[in-house]
This record gives structure tokens, sequence and C-alpha cells, in this order.
């Protein structure tokens, strides 16, 4: 919605578990897609094509998406063909803009984003507090020539 491609650059390689560079023609293809597609009234936009050029630049750029979007995606085409009967002007970006950005603010409001911290530094302490027992364990195991490591 907002064309920013260093964010959608870093989304999708964190989806893309075993990509760990964007390359500049990865960031160019990203571009390019959100300058075609962002803003178009869904009049003028054709989601089989729009779906099959992500899918193509992706592929292109070895960027995998979590399975559960292929859903999203078939639910999109059949929204495709609702939305071009009823009004062949709906913008969807323009419509789901504020609707994304409730759910941001919710997501990340002071509340939610204490609660997450305080459960991230639990976790980290429960981590400190078992890394002495752990490390003791590596080292015997390295002394009795069982540790083994893997590439």
């Amino acid at each position: 919605m907002e064309r920013d491609t260093g964010t959608v650059c870093e989304v999708l390689l964190d989806w893309s578990h075993g990509v760990n560079l964007s390359s500049e023609q990865m960031v160019a293809d990203i571009s390019a897609f959100l300058d075609q597609y962002a803003g178009v009234p869904l009049g003028q936009i054709n989601f089989r094509d729009m779906i099959g050029d992500m899918l193509i630049m992706l592929r292109d750029n070895g960027l995998a998406l979590p399975s559960d979007l292929s859903l999203m995606f078939k639910v999109f085409l059949t929204l495709d063909g609702f939305g071009r009967q009823l009004d062949p002007d709906f913008d969807t970006v323009a419509e789901a803009r504020p609707l994304v950005r409730q759910a941001l603010v919710l997501r990340y409001s002071p509340n939610e984003v204490a609660k997450h911290g305080w459960r991230g530094m639990a976790a980290m302490m429960d981590l400190l507090v078992g890394l002495p027992q752990d490390f003791r364990r590596l080292l015997r195991a390295a002394r009795r020539g069982a540790l083994r490591v893997h590439r």
C-alpha cells in the first residue's frame, strides 16, 4: 500500500528462509511490481495476471511465500469476479488502507508491545539460567569425543 520496497524485500526474505541477501535485481523487480499495481482501481487489475507476475518475480529471485498465502490468493481471485460485477472502479488498496492501519495500531499498541517484551524477557532469562548447565554438557561431550558438528 505504501510502495515501501525495502520493507517488502525484508518480509519476502524472512518468508524465504534459505535466502540470505537481497540483490539489486530483486529490489528492482519488487519495486517495478509495486509500481505496476499500487493504486490501480480494481476494474483495471487482472488478479490472475498480477498473481502470475508476482509468482514469476518470486521464482526469478529465489523467493518463496508461506503456504497459507495460496488460500488468500484463491480468495482474491474469487473476489475479483464479484468486485468487477459490483463496482469496476473499486480501489481495493484505498479501502483496505484504514483497516490495515487499525490492525497495526492495535498490534503495536504500548500494551501489546509491553506484553511481548515481558514474554521475550522471560524467555531470555530462562535461556540464561539454563546456559551454565548446557555449557557443562557441551564440555563433557567434547571431552568424551562425543561432540559432533554438522554442516
